[in-house]
């Protein structure tokens, strides 16, 4: 005889955090890729066909290759899939009664705190020696 789950609903606050930090990792993704492909091929068809549509295929390449150097998607959607990655988790167990509410919210901390942490860590950091002119 199989034995009936009473499943527990993830509260709506979580529930909608889950689904934000799933939505931009994959708009992420998504971007890391569509930027690095156009980027390719416009460099690729540049080369290929010279004058007034190369230049234009080259800058438009350079622009693809800016977007990701500076917005870095694919460290956004590090960030953002491994901390949806921990409160799937903990969400599942929850919903079947194998983690309470206050680990689901230790969860969502976690989640958070390590969104925080990456985004602390991609910022350019001061020098700690004294600056000497010469």
């Amino acid at each position: 005889m199989v034995e009936k789950t009473s499943l527990l609903d993830v509260p709506l606050e979580v529930r909608a955090r889950m689904d934000s930090w799933s939505a931009l990792s994959m708009g992420a993704m998504y971007s890391h890729y569509f930027f690095g492909i156009a980027g390719v091929a416009a460099a690729i068809i540049s080369a290929a066909t010279g004058g007034t549509l190369g230049k234009a295929l080259a800058a438009f390449s350079a622009i693809c290759f800016a977007v990701l150097s500076f917005v870095q998607p694919d460290r956004k959607y590090l960030k953002f899939s491994r901390a949806w990655s921990i409160l799937d988790v903990a969400a599942l167990r929850y919903r079947y009664g194998e983690a309470t509410l206050s680990e689901l919210m230790d969860a969502l901390n976690c989640g958070e705190q390590m969104i925080t942490e990456f985004e602390h860590d991609t910022q350019p950091r001061a020098s700690s020696k004294p600056q000497t002119h010469i």
